[in-house]
């Protein structure tokens, strides 16, 4: 969105070597500047709820400002739909849009969830064009109510379902003008929204999606944060629903992608980083160990239940399932029988000090709770951002020096620094953190590059030439087509 070139936004590529501690005390580029400020909020709640006003202009300030996206705007997959919009709603025809320009990635989607207050949870995704989530397979006659469209709850089940997709900048509108074909009917029916008079904004959407960060710009908060559906519609079904944050249910948007059948996907994984032996054992996240079923390592992970005295021992969901919220028992997309093979491979890159860059190919399980039909094969390329020797060894020997200090340093925890609240107060990143992640960020990426290429552009295999191919390059005659 932002209209700034990506080399302002992100700043120039220095090499390792120049990374002293003078040149990474330097004011960070546009987009790692705000990582480096005290979170900008107007207030402090402790023991109580934070308004959601005070959420949406906390996160519109801390991470929207800098590229002056704060502003309340419609938003729009581009130009053409804006027009097509302001076409349908001359009302619109004054007020602001924010679509994305031209020249950066087609798709951008941001994962967000609905949850009742019984346990049943909704994940979704929110995009410049659409509001969405894979269709209820059952399009029987049921009794429900709709929550907020076009999500609708299920009165005897008591559960939340999605009937399609809304168009964002209706998300939100308060009543059905008119229907063009009656629901319940096998299809999706068309059903016209008012526009709401307050726009649902990227803010808005980044503060549906990431209430939880959200929230921790705010000290002393005694719950994740709830976004009571209510507010957002002014509708009186749905009461007890809200919006809840998008990691709630899956904090790597993988499983978004999937119910939308994409078949290659690159994915950057941050490590466990707790520092423990385990994370040494079996690096991976549990956001990856869930994609295939497991939820951690060894005799910790398991709770005491004895576990199988090998290094690629993993656990199954069943050894923790009390210990797992119920939105992420559910995430299983992947063969659990693949998952010891890349633990391996990515301990022997961790151990040579190379970045971790794994490409697989993956067959997806049916998941029926993420409307993942499955059966099909994902390309995965999995970038895992840890600690990388290689990188560390070619820093400047000063560099090197603050980073041996360990805690007594001013890069304690490198790279797993934590930026939230810490006893009471509100932290931060320094200049020189931010500018030390990024370029270690920078350097994993930098070496996944060939891998991202390949697999975003395939190269063409060389074209096999058959008998009749060859028999067709030559002149062509009577006998040679006969041949053919």
């Amino acid at each position: 969105f932002d209209k700034e070139p990506a080399s302002s936004l992100l700043g120039e590529i220095a090499p390792l070597t120049a990374l002293t501690l003078e040149a990474l005390d330097a004011l960070p580029p546009p987009a790692l500047q705000g990582c480096t400020r005290e979170a900008a909020v107007s207030k402090v709640f402790f023991g109580s709820e934070v308004p959601i006003e005070e959420l949406r202009q906390a996160v519109a300030k801390s991470w929207l400002e800098d590229f002056s996206l704060d502003h309340l705007a419609y938003l729009a997959g581009g130009e053409e739909e804006k027009q097509r919009i302001i076409e349908a709603a001359p009302q619109l025809q004054d007020k602001d849009f924010l679509v994305p320009r031209r020249d950066r990635p087609k798709a951008w989607m941001v994962g967000a969830a609905l949850s009742s207050e019984d346990g049943s949870v909704l994940p979704f995704a929110v995009t410049p064009s659409r509001v969405s989530a894979p269709a209820d397979e059952d399009s029987s006659p049921r009794p429900s109510e709709a929550v907020v469209y076009p999500f609708y709850r299920d009165l005897e089940r008591n559960s939340l379902f999605s009937r399609g997709e809304v168009e964002t900048f209706a998300f939100g509108g308060r009543e059905a003008l008119s229907i063009d074909s009656p629901p319940f009917q096998p299809g999706s029916p068309v059903i016209r929204l008012a526009a709401p008079t307050e726009p649902f904004s990227l803010s808005d959407a980044l503060t549906m999606s990431g209430l939880s960060a959200a929230a921790q710009l705010f000290p002393g908060l005694p719950k994740p944060a709830r976004w009571p559906v209510k507010d957002v519609t002014g509708l009186s079904s749905g009461e007890d629903v809200s919006f809840v944050s998008g990691d709630v249910a899956d904090s790597s948007g993988l499983l978004t992608l999937l119910q939308r059948g994409i078949r290659r996907i690159v994915w950057l994984e941050l490590g466990p980083g707790d520092g423990s032996p385990n994370a040494r054992i079996q690096p991976f996240s549990k956001d990856v160990l869930r994609k295939f079923g497991c939820t951690g390592y060894g005799e910790t992970s398991c709770h005491g239940q004895q576990a199988k005295k090998t290094p690629l021992a993993v656990c199954r969901r069943r050894n923790t399932k009390r210990q797992i919220k119920e939105p992420q028992r559910k995430t299983q997309v992947f063969q659990d029988s693949q998952l010891p093979s890349l633990i391996l491979h990515l301990q022997q890159m961790l151990k040579q000090g190379s970045p971790g860059i794994l490409r697989r190919s993956l067959q997806v399980l049916p998941n029926k709770r993420w409307c993942i039909k499955g059966g099909f094969t994902l390309e995965l390329l999995l970038i895992h951002i840890d600690k990388v020797e290689s990188f560390e060894r070619e820093l400047p020997e000063e560099t090197r020096a603050e980073l041996e200090k360990g805690d007594e340093g001013s890069l304690q925890g490198f790279p797993f620094f934590h930026p939230w609240a810490l006893a009471g107060h509100l932290a931060k990143l320094s200049h020189r953190q931010a500018n030390l992640l990024a370029a270690l960020a920078e350097h994993i990426v930098g070496q996944a590059l060939p891998s991202i290429r390949s697999l975003i552009r395939p190269p063409v295999p060389p074209l096999q030439m058959s008998f009749a191919q060859k028999l067709l390059e030559q002149p062509t005659t009577e006998s040679t087509v006969h041949k053919v």
